[in-house]
């Protein structure tokens, strides 16, 4: 009982939780790879195992909305990805690898400490845990934005969280952020010590740095910087798989020969970035150039091929997947809804989109730019964070590095180009500042690149200064509320409820939580479980 409700049983769940997902990974790539062991290979540089448990996410992921076209996600057929586990007793794991992996692991284990005070975020009481409620009771259904508008831009990790739902703790959807922020350290520990690309060692320094910074200036620090994010939020997710795909994407565009892995790890992820949200999207724009080029070198074989084809696939059922549940290949922008589905309402649609701009205080490029930017800074979060990362940015820049290092800026363009085209999409699209994050690691990734530092800084001294930034990651209050006896829990909040025709609205607010007979849509709708889908459809 003591160990049960104890820091010790929280993280044993964590460990077990992070390698199925590593060995799950790491059997896709093995089936790949016709049993053949995949773990001293590199990719784009950085070891192949520590894409593993993100790997096996995004393996989960797309089996789960596939499987949600025919069953509940309770069902349990989700068991079945398990086969993936299989090819690691085949092809047992080479112990020096795991080893390696488990070097740095410990330190991660000071990840876990913000789930003692972590609140949930308010879009997952608006929309994300109804979603995760609604597709654990029933498959796909049809028209579900009609139910509420922002039921339609549900994510793959709604339906990843959905399956994690056995664990009433609901400690498992953190576990998915730590699983990512871990991803990132490894990465960047790769970039910092990757052999004979000095570049890149530069632009690892130049991100811990900008991680180290975080921590000063304006209301004690914040420049732009990951963090902890509230629960059942993915946006730290999505910053940071754009971040290492955009890096692998830009040194694999100049080589001459790529392996299987170096063209599947950028077009999964580049996959499941789209899948989480559709405003990252844009990182097709490096994608697409990264096609032309396997295709015009000649670089793509057929087992290549297979793999492109079938991420293919994947995607055009998602978009399948998103059509049926809302009218539009992408919800909700009116010029992509079909009209001429029987139950899509083009009028509640465009109310969806209209709430969703003025929530995000987007730029029309018509209007003065300087109403716009006091607006922006109204919220007084978003003139910390802008500061802040100036204030990083030049002392990188003029202070920890120094003057421009030719011999690498002339495949930088790539990285330039995306960085323009997303500040513009930051602008129209949604001008918050923790749908910028990733943008600013590349931007701070290309001054690394570009430039030289100015101190030689050693091996031993990066570990410690990675360590800082680690524990750094983690709030004060974090720390005061962690309890080494006692188990982190997080329950769903329960909304007041009033009666309206057949079904609830929440008595304040437009939070419905986790309860599917509720929902903030005033317009009227019916919902008809005569067919093999669920349709729904506002009554007129």
């Amino acid at each position: 009982m003591f160990i049960a409700n104890s820091f010790i049983f929280f993280l044993i769940k964590f460990i077990l939780f992070y390698f199925i997902f590593f060995f799950l990974g790491r059997g896709l790539l093995l089936c790949i790879s016709k049993f053949k062991n995949v773990d001293d290979l590199k990719v784009s540089g950085f070891n192949v195992y520590i894409f593993y448990s993100s790997i096996g996410i995004v393996l989960f992921g797309n089996y789960l909305f596939l499987l949600n076209f025919f069953q509940p996600i309770n069902s349990p057929l989700i068991f079945l990805i398990g086969i993936f586990l299989i090819p690691n007793i085949v092809v047992f794991p080479i112990w020096r690898m795991f080893k390696k992996s488990l070097r740095n692991f410990p330190l991660y284990f000071i990840l876990l400490i913000p789930s003692y005070d972590l609140a949930y975020h308010y879009d997952s009481g608006l929309y994300h845990l109804q979603f995760q409620a609604l597709i654990r009771e029933s498959n796909l259904i049809q028209g579900i934005s009609n139910i509420y508008g922002p039921l339609g831009i549900g994510s793959i990790y709604d339906y990843i969280s959905a399956a994690l739902w056995f664990d009433t703790t609901y400690v498992l959807l953190q576990f998915l952020n730590i699983t990512f922020l871990i991803l990132f350290y490894e990465f960047l520990l790769n970039l910092l010590f990757t052999k004979n690309n000095k570049a890149l060692n530069n632009a690892g320094l130049a991100i811990l740095a900008f991680s180290l910074l975080d921590n000063f200036g304006m209301n004690g620090g914040r420049n732009g910087f990951l963090y902890i994010q509230s629960l059942g939020k993915q946006d730290m997710t999505i910053a940071i798989l754009y971040f290492i795909t955009a890096i692998l994407i830009f040194i694999n565009i100049k080589k001459q020969s790529l392996n299987i892995f170096e063209i599947l790890i950028p077009t999964i992820f580049a996959l499941f970035i789209w899948e989480l949200k559709v405003s990252g999207v844009t990182i097709f724009l490096i994608y697409l150039v990264f096609l032309y080029q396997l295709i015009t070198k000649k670089l793509l074989t057929k087992s290549t091929k297979i793999v492109l084809f079938s991420n293919f696939i994947a995607g055009i059922f998602w978009t399948l997947k998103t059509t049926l549940q809302t009218g539009c290949l992408i919800y909700p922008l009116e010029i992509s809804c079909i009209d001429r589905i029987s139950w899509f309402d083009p009028d509640y649609t465009n109310t969806t989109l209209r709430s969703a701009q003025m929530y995000s205080v987007a730029y029309d490029f018509n209007s003065s730019l300087g109403d716009w930017f006091r607006e922006f800074l109204e919220y007084q979060i978003n003139g910390v964070i802008l500061v802040n990362f100036i204030f990083s940015l030049f002392i990188i820049n003029f202070l920890f590095f120094k003057k421009k290092d030719s011999s690498h800026e002339k495949n930088i363009n790539y990285l330039l180009t995306l960085i323009t085209f997303n500040i513009l999409f930051f602008f129209y699209y949604s001008p918050h500042l923790r749908y910028f994050v990733a943008t600013q690691l590349i931007i701070i990734f290309v001054v690394g690149y570009k430039r030289v530092p100015r101190f030689n800084v050693k091996p031993k001294i990066i570990y410690i200064l990675v360590l800082f930034s680690v524990i750094s990651i983690v709030r004060i209050n974090s720390y005061k509320s962690f309890d080494m006896f006692s188990h982190p829990i997080h329950p769903i909040p329960v909304p007041e409820l009033l009666r309206f025709e057949d079904r609830f609205l929440p008595k304040e607010g437009d939070q419905c939580w986790a309860d599917t007979r509720c929902s903030a849509n005033y317009n009227s709708y019916k919902i008809d479980t005569s067919g093999f889908f669920k349709v729904v459809k506002i009554k007129n």
